[in-house]
């Protein structure tokens, strides 16, 4: 089985709510872009935005995934620059890992610190003219920041239609707010949480639905 396929019960969710067309998907963390093909190809997309603060990982979606629209920077409650933790392996679960703020979770890994840009969500989106956009899936997996990524988006996450978030229930940085409280953010957003998938111990992946778009 393809490892993108833990990220069916979105399309099926999706499928549920808002039926089988998401014209606009942000692969939020992308690593490689995988995750936004498999979306795109399940849910009949359009246009995909994938987002990564890893250098090696730019390259990589770029090389596999030419029709992507693809954008450098971590994402945060914030504008700027920040510290990223870059841990070189070429085990991906292992480089997946890299994090803004962050450390190591392998036993002897090599990593190097790099200095990188990092935004807002809804900075982002009026810089690339999506500020007036629905944004149909939007799957976000950027290693403990999810809370601070929801903050960041502002009002318009009122234009998101679904969430795929994964959050964690320990530790993972200092003021990392685990998963039962990116469920209280979103709760009071108004959002409706569907389902919970349990991938690897101590990650709850959350798929989010947006009461105001249910048909």
């Amino acid at each position: 089985m393809d490892e993108t396929q833990w990220l069916q019960p979105v399309v099926d969710r999706y499928k549920q709510y808002f039926g089988d067309t998401a014209n606009l998907i942000f692969d939020v963390g992308s690593r490689d872009g995988d995750d936004g093909q498999f979306l795109r190809e399940q849910l009949n997309g359009e246009t995909v935005y994938a987002i990564d603060a890893n250098p090696r990982a730019i390259k990589t979606i770029k090389h596999r995934h030419k029709d992507f629209n693809v954008i450098y920077t971590a994402v945060s409650d914030y504008d700027g620059t920040t510290e990223f933790v870059q841990i070189l392996s070429d085990d991906k679960d292992h480089a997946g890992s890299s994090s803004i703020k962050n450390f190591s979770f392998f036993e002897g890994a090599t990593y190097r610190t790099l200095e990188v840009p990092v935004a807002r969500m809804d900075t982002l989106l009026h810089e690339h003219g999506l500020q007036d956009q629905i944004l149909d899936v939007v799957k976000v997996d950027i290693e403990g920041y999810s809370y601070e990524f929801i903050v960041g988006l502002g009002d318009l996450i009122d234009n998101v239609k679904l969430f795929h978030l994964e959050t964690e229930m320990f530790w993972r940085h200092d003021g990392h707010k685990d998963n039962n409280k990116v469920i209280d953010l979103m709760t009071s957003k108004g959002f409706l949480l569907c389902e919970t998938i349990y991938q690897w111990e101590g990650i709850q992946d959350q798929i989010w639905i947006n009461s105001r778009f249910i048909r």
